[in-house]
């Protein structure tokens, strides 16, 4: 080959050629085009995606250290804790490294980087310089008692107290504590830590190749991202921090560390001096050395993971039933692009996911969609396809992480989904040498985290203060109700229900049972939003065609959403019988054809947030039957005393209609002033809501989805082990309780209990958070720092069964 021997002549400049040919963005054309002439001889050559043969040939078993990461919370937990002035015990900032463990034949050791106590700066600095992080390790074994070891030189023993004064003593320059906590182990299914424990703390000596620089402080994955040069940000570096994130949540996806899921501020890096070669050395952040930043709390404290959010408890995407994948899928995606995905919301390709610049629930995961989808990340990144195959998966589930394809979504299923293509990224980047990897050369960050502030809320356009008219033509049928405004006073209203979600969902340690189906007739689901990833089945009465999902409009998917949002745990069922918001000649006999198939399918509730004009026998009848075997709930109207209530609201014997509330719990303007439906008129939150196309709307189609998602809810509630025991009382229950809940009268009743201190005549307005005892009202929205205690929670559904159980019984009525 006389070109080869050409280019051996001068090797220099042929490396650096070769070199800039790999990673230039000028010759990125000239690289598809080799990777296109390539994959002409594919046959000739192996897969490049190993197997699962070769996963595991080449990887072994995977390193199952679950207990001792559970451990390790017990430890710091009871331990690691900050006493200043007073004998207030306050929490200590740290980092966990996500690369360190090691697992020998007695003990796992951790690394773990702890912050400058506060109370201890005057005494622990060196010069004038500040020092943030103290390195240690820590070393866990279980034993039969004996707390001696000989591997310590000269062990100290120390009681939790006294660990904030010995981790925050400084010497010149950065000083390796070792920390040795012996064990007992106690009868059971499980070692648990007992009294008996104690901890040694001892000097060792520091890696000689590597020292944490500790007078500066750590930064974000998200700073990172802002701050690094797309030069140095290089693909081999990405990939091998993927690796090493997507390995960690693989390992801690069950354990207390991972209660909240990952995200870019979640992990942080400190800066590091590496010794290469005698007298050579290279200073930055290696994005080998990620950290889980973390806040440990005093003992009996529940919520250890800082993610550096808001106050309040953090409730990730309602309409995403594994979270946590979906956060490693964002994050991987964002290491891709080399910035955070917020950077994104003004770009005009994604912007309709973010209005007016203010994000919603899904708009990171819609982003993410659209990038795989339509705009073909992975060829213009040059992505891996072991690399593509992982964020694909994480992304968009269904094919790897949900059933048929893994056993179920209990963690254990999805770790064992997320093992394999974990195991095909660290193969593929094992042949990649991916500790021998420059470093990040960032400035000096001035700050620990980097969270840049929310966007200040936007108006919306002014052509949208007034109500949308409609012409006579378009409403002689009838159709989906819902119309824009531009307030935004709901906030406060879902940050409330959702502290009374935190108590009504199923406990961790709930059993299987039987999921509550929701069956939604609307305008179908939209396939490029995340809802249509997790309903339960599709079938389309207008096009006929179940296998293509549609929703011309969006309605049928913001009702989706709003049903999700208030139960994620509901099975939903999409009936499509609009084909737009206007209905036709035809729409009520499709509806008739929708409610057979809810009634040959079992539903428990119908949500019908749409309404016609005309009365047709047939529906009549249909609503009629249906009404004995399942709880329907229409939206009645949305003109105020314009027009007559609509079709099949009005049949008020077997519908519950369900008019709309502002997030002051008040009488919406678009109820009529008498509605004439029977003796109660109930109202939820129907105004300011925000729909998929980032419009924020009222009506009672609004008010009709929310309370469908809250009979969800309570009869999800009712469903679960403990409250089958407790309702009916007598210790075993009534198992006939929480199906009484899908009669129309029956839940009356208990909706009654929701309304007595809120009766805004002549409306009965909903109050779910009414359900909870008073002590727990006061403190609503809960809060991250100060969550309600399990004792407060289990009490706390005793009383909601006894609620319940009342409002059954008919007690609320009795007047």
């Amino acid at each position: 080959y006389p070109a080869l021997q050409l280019l051996m002549e001068d090797s220099g400049s042929a490396t650096q050629a070769l070199v800039s040919l790999a990673i230039d963005t000028q010759h990125k054309m000239e690289r598809r085009r080799i990777i296109s002439c390539l994959q002409g001889f594919v046959p000739l050559v192996p897969d490049i995606m190993p197997t699962n043969a070769v996963v595991q040939a080449e990887g072994g078993e995977p390193p199952e250290c679950g207990r001792e990461i559970s451990s390790l919370f017990e430890t710091l937990s009871a331990y690691c804790f900050c006493i200043g002035d007073g004998e207030r015990r306050r929490p200590v900032a740290a980092c966990i490294r996500l690369s360190s463990s090691r697992l020998e034949d007695d003990k796992v050791t951790f690394g773990v980087l702890f912050m400058g106590h506060p109370h201890q700066n005057g005494q622990s600095g060196i010069g004038n310089q500040q020092l943030w992080w103290q390195d240690t390790e820590i070393s866990l074994t279980i034993g039969d008692g004996d707390t001696t070891n000989t591997e310590l030189d000269s062990p100290q023993e120390i009681g939790p107290d006294l660990f904030c004064e010995v981790v925050s003593q400084r010497e010149l320059g950065p000083r390796l504590l070792y920390l040795w906590a012996t064990k007992v182990p106690v009868p059971g299914p499980a070692i648990c830590l007992t009294a008996e424990r104690k901890l040694f703390v001892d000097a060792s000596t520091a890696d000689p190749l590597k020292q944490w620089i500790v007078e500066r402080p750590s930064i974000s994955l998200r700073c990172l991202l802002e701050r690094a040069s797309a030069q140095d940000f290089t693909e081999k570096k990405k990939e091998v921090l993927s690796v090493f994130l997507a390995k960690a949540v693989w390992q801690y996806y069950s354990s207390p560390w991972m209660r909240e899921p990952w995200n870019k501020d979640s992990v942080h890096f400190v800066f590091e001096r590496r010794i290469t070669n005698p007298g050579l050395g290279m200073t930055g952040i290696f994005v080998d050395e990620p950290l889980l930043s973390v806040s440990i709390p005093a003992p009996n404290r529940e919520h250890v993971v800082d993610n550096r959010g808001p106050s309040r408890l953090t409730f990730f995407l309602a309409t995403n039933r594994i979270p946590k994948i979906l956060a490693l899928g964002i994050m991987l995606m964002e290491i891709q692009l080399g910035r955070p995905i917020e950077s994104l919301y003004t770009d005009s390709k994604y912007s309709h996911h973010c209005p007016n610049g203010i994000a919603h629930a899904n708009t990171n995961h819609n982003i993410c969609k659209d990038l795989i989808n339509i705009h073909n990340i992975y060829a213009e990144k040059e992505t891996s396809l072991p690399m593509s195959t992982l964020i694909t998966s994480c992304i968009l589930p269904n094919d790897v992480f949900m059933p048929p394809h893994a056993k179920g979504l209990d963690d254990d299923h999805i770790r064992d989904a997320l093992y394999v293509l974990v195991k095909q990224l660290e193969v593929w980047n094992s042949k990649r040498q991916p500790h021998n990897v420059q470093p990040l050369i960032l400035p000096v960050p001035g700050m620990l985290s980097t969270n840049p502030p929310t966007p200040p809320p936007v108006s919306i356009d002014p052509q949208h203060n007034t109500q949308l008219s409609q012409p006579e033509e378009e409403m002689r049928h009838g159709r989906t109700m819902a119309q824009i405004t531009n307030s935004k006073t709901t906030e406060d209203w879902f940050n409330r229900m959702r502290s009374v979600i935190h108590i009504l969902k199923a406990p961790s340690d709930e059993k299987e049972y039987v999921a509550v189906k929701v069956a939604v007739l609307d305008t179908g689901v939209s396939p490029q939003h995340a809802e249509a990833d997790y309903i339960t089945e599709y079938q389309d009465f207008v096009s006929r065609r179940n296998d293509l999902k549609c929703d011309k409009t969006g309605h049928g998917t913001t009702s989706i959403r709003l049903i999700l949002d208030m139960c994620e745990s509901a099975s939903v069922y999409v009936l499509r019988i609009f084909d737009r918001d206007v209905a036709t000649e035809e729409t009520q006999q499709l509806a008739v054809e929708a409610l057979s198939w809810c009634m040959k399918n079992n539903m428990d509730i119908v949500c019908m947030a749409c309404g016609f004009l005309s009365e047709s026998q047939a529906l009549r009848q249909k609503i009629r039957e249906v009404s004995n075997r399942m709880l329907v709930i229409a939206a009645p109207t949305n003109y105020g005393n314009r027009q007559d209530l609509f079709y099949p609201a009005r049949y008020y014997d077997f519908v519950l209609p369900m008019f709309a509330t502002d997030g002051n719990v008040k009488s919406s303007g678009q109820n009529p002033s008498h509605p004439g439906l029977g003796k109660w008129s109930f109202a939820i939150l129907g105004e300011d809501i925000r729909n998929i196309h980032g419009v924020v709307g009222s009506g009672t189609s609004y008010a009709t989805a929310i309370a469908a998602g809250f009979a969800a809810r309570l009869l999800d509630f009712a469903r679960h082990g403990d409250s089958r025991s407790a309702l009916g009382g007598g210790g075993g229950g009534d198992p006939d309780v929480a199906e009484k809940l899908k009669d129309k009268f029956t839940m009356t009743r208990v909706l009654l209990s929701l309304t007595m201190r809120t009766i805004d005549r002549p409306y009965y307005c909903i109050r779910p958070w009414d359900l909870l005892p008073a002590h727990l009202q006061r403190q609503i929205p809960f809060s991250l720092a100060n969550p309600p205690s399990d004792a407060d929670v289990r009490s706390a559904r005793r009383d909601v069964c006894q609620w319940i159980e009342w409002g059954v019984e008919g007690r609320w009525t009795s007047g």
